[in-house]
């Protein structure tokens, strides 16, 4: 007897233990129990994409001011997301230009857009 009550919380461990290792707790019961949940959440998520795959894609941003000037800073805000995206420098403002996914505002009369040396964006006479 003495035995028993000094193995019992041992004893009632294991037993827990064993009661949970049998029972145990499964996904799989779980995930057929949220089955219907799923379902229905896929078919929202599915019904999101479709809507959103109708819709027509943005225009391209331009880079311009309200008088009409360039907005140099902008203009070197996307020079920087290029080479980001790029994993490169451009090789020119051409190379840039034609890759930058933006409309680019025409320089002013006697400009030209150039990349300095530290890829900024800069307007330079021609």
């Amino acid at each position: 007897m003495r035995l028993l009550i000094k193995l019992s919380p041992l004893w009632a461990a294991i037993m827990l233990a064993g009661v949970l290792a049998v029972s145990g707790c499964s996904r799989k019961s779980a995930g057929t129990a949220n089955a219907p949940a799923n379902a229905q959440t896929n078919q929202v998520v599915e019904t999101a994409n479709a809507a959103s795959l109708a819709q027509p894609a943005p225009a391209t941003p331009t880079i311009a001011q309200a008088d009409g000037q360039p907005n140099m800073a902008e203009l070197d805000r996307v020079a920087r997301v290029w080479m980001l995206r790029n994993h490169r420098r451009p090789s020119g403002w051409e190379d840039f230009a034609a890759n930058a996914g933006v409309e680019i505002p025409p320089p002013p009369p006697g400009k030209k857009y150039a990349l300095s040396r530290d890829m900024r964006v800069t307007l330079v006479d021609r």
